[in-house]
């Protein structure tokens, strides 16, 4: 028998597993040899990678565990501590007594309290206008005067969020955190971000989207509700090679927030990009602010209970090309992509300034070869 993949909670390897007594599981590699079966297994768990690797278990150790069970094994050790990584190895006994060993795994606990947050929840300004403002960009630059050797940041951006640091995204994950009655719960994640760190001056940079947390409704409206304007909770924790540490949050003074391109988003009636709102260079160090850039305020938060996202991510895993392209009127142009997906389009244009491009999405077309939107809802109702 030969193991496969480690699990802690469902993911390998995870950050921010915030469940106290955290369900180890694990699979097997196929085999040319039939009907094998586990006969018993030994978890070993330790702070120190080093003494898993040589078996001691000096944070728990399960003892060799008779049976087959090998999903949803609680850890059932002392308590366990946020921010802390954690090793574990496992070996599994087969009918007829052989011994199969695992590689080292680990897995990483996020924030367990509310104690364990620094960082306030920040938005943009309330308008002064009943305008719908456009999605609100935010920024904040940090000085890091040694080398990093371990930097987490732990973020909710409601309704959702994407993480920049140093003009570069921070995750391949998209629409993230996910959907919850934010009454109720309310999820952060978890990224390392050693390698986006440096030396010297650094810019951390957040874009907000409505998402489900706030339906503004326009155009198509399926659903209409709203639990309040976009906010983020951000906090950054690094450690340093000498062991010192520093957290960078959405607590400090100095967090800059400006309109950004997207000036409309509804989950159900599309948005619209301004391109000539653009800002090069908004999100990294030495950024010059114009006249939008103003200090971003400290908001209410929502109600729901933080807790880590423990769901797969949503990544890109696909890129479709049009399978044909008809152009059924003057300037109207239909590409079919030959299949119903979930995504988005990504196009180039040029053009002069102010010029518009609308892109409507449907599953069906029209005698006349134009898009046809009666059964998923057309940008007038």
């Amino acid at each position: 028998m030969r193991i496969d993949e480690m699990l802690v909670e469902n993911r390998v390897c995870p950050l921010g597993v915030d469940v106290l007594r955290p369900a180890f599981g694990w699979s097997f590699r196929s085999s040319t040899v039939r009907a094998q079966r586990q006969t018993a297994y030994r978890i070993v768990v330790s702070g120190d990678e080093e003494s898993v690797r040589l078996g001691r278990g000096d944070i728990w150790d399960s003892g060799k565990t008779p049976g087959p069970r090998h999903v949803d094994v609680p850890y059932d050790g002392p308590p366990l501590h946020p921010r802390m990584r954690y090793y574990w190895k496992l070996q599994v006994w087969d009918e007829n007594g052989a011994v199969s060993e695992s590689p080292v795994s680990w897995w990483e606990i996020g924030l367990l309290s509310a104690e364990d947050w620094s960082a306030r929840w920040i938005g943009a300004p309330e308008a002064e206008s009943g305008d719908q403002p456009a999605l609100p960009l935010f920024r904040h630059e940090f000085t890091l005067d040694k080398p990093a050797a371990r930097a987490r940041a732990y973020i909710c951006g409601l309704g959702q969020f994407e993480l920049r640091l140093n003009g570069n995204k921070v995750s391949e994950n998209v629409l993230e955190p996910g959907w919850t009655n934010y009454d109720k719960t309310v999820l952060y994640c978890v990224y390392d971000i050693t390698d986006e760190i440096r030396v010297g001056a650094n810019a951390v940079g957040i874009m907000l989207g409505n998402g489900f947390y706030n339906v503004t409704g326009g155009r198509y409206t399926k659903f209409k509700g709203s639990f309040g304007a976009p906010k983020c909770l951000v906090q950054l924790e690094i450690t340093h090679t000498d062991g010192t540490t520093v957290t960078v949050s959405s607590a400090d003074f100095g967090w800059r927030t400006a309109p950004g391109p997207v000036t409309f988003s509804c989950i159900y009636g599309g948005e619209d990009f301004d391109a000539r709102l653009e800002q090069a260079g908004w999100d990294r160090p030495g950024f010059t602010e114009g006249e939008a850039w103003i200090p971003a305020a400290e908001v209410a938060a929502p109600q729901g209970k933080l807790k880590a996202q423990a769901t797969p991510p949503l990544k890109v895993m696909k890129t479709f090309r049009p399978a044909t392209i008809t152009r059924p009127a003057p300037g109207v142009f239909v590409a079919d992509f030959g299949q119903n997906f979930s995504g988005w389009v990504e196009i180039a244009v040029t053009g002069p300034e102010g010029a518009k491009v609308v892109l409507s999405p449907a599953e069906l077309l029209k005698e006349n070869g134009t898009a046809n939107q009666k059964w998923t809802g057309s940008p007038t109702g």
